[in-house]
């Protein structure tokens, strides 16, 4: 684990442009599409808390949500309900803030980039949130993207009061406030975030 917090510390000396629109697909290896969103998808009536959280998790290599890459994310707490997320591979780590959302008893993350202090050549990037449903216990964690080709069917097939755009053919980033982004996803769970994105993460001991 000394590795992973070396890189940590990296990640918090660098502080690269992590906020370039799409980058939180590195979180997990997706194949292709990716939804970012203007704004969250919480407000204060739907943040909760999970203590089972916290931790050190690594991605799943063998049976189902099985990753390509060997990723550690070490998720820790901050006190005002929102949690702190360091993703790291043999590559480097980057760091990301996150919101854990109810809506009708199925639970979500709300990650966007980590605050930094401003910079010149970082004045015109934008972070924006991605939205995860997730699911996690004692010692397994599953995540689930939403998936921009979903989100483009669903528009397409029952057009919906959500409005976004596509900057490429692989990328899907929603504007509307985020009271539509939250009726979006409750009315669209099961197309938006299909099982085959889902990806496993088991709990690693402190060594």
């Amino acid at each position: 684990m000394k590795r992973i917090r070396n890189l940590i510390h990296t990640a918090r000396v660098r502080r690269k442009a992590y906020a370039l629109l799409g980058v939180l697909a590195l979180i997990l290896p997706i194949q292709g599409c990716f939804v970012t969103s203007l704004q969250p998808l919480y407000d204060d009536a739907t943040i909760v808390y999970d203590k089972a959280l916290p931790g050190t998790w690594k991605a799943n290599t063998e049976g189902e949500g099985t990753q390509k890459e060997n990723a550690y994310m070490l998720i820790t707490s901050r006190s005002d309900n929102r949690y702190q997320i360091a993703y790291v591979t043999d590559d480097g780590a980057a760091l990301y803030e996150a919101v854990m959302v109810e809506m009708a008893k199925v639970r979500y993350l709300d990650v966007t980039v980590a605050k930094r202090s401003g910079k010149e050549d970082e004045v015109h990037l934008v972070a924006t949130h991605s939205v995860w449903k997730i699911a996690v216990s004692d010692e397994v964690m599953e995540l689930t993207p939403m998936s921009s080709s979903a989100v483009k069917k669903v528009l397409e097939e029952k057009p919906v009061g959500i409005a976004g755009y596509l900057p490429d053919q692989d990328l899907v980033v929603l504007t509307s406030p985020t009271k539509d982004l939250q009726a979006f996803v409750r009315a669209n769970l099961d197309e938006l975030f299909p099982a085959e994105g889902k990806a496993v993460w088991k709990r690693q001991q402190e060594r």
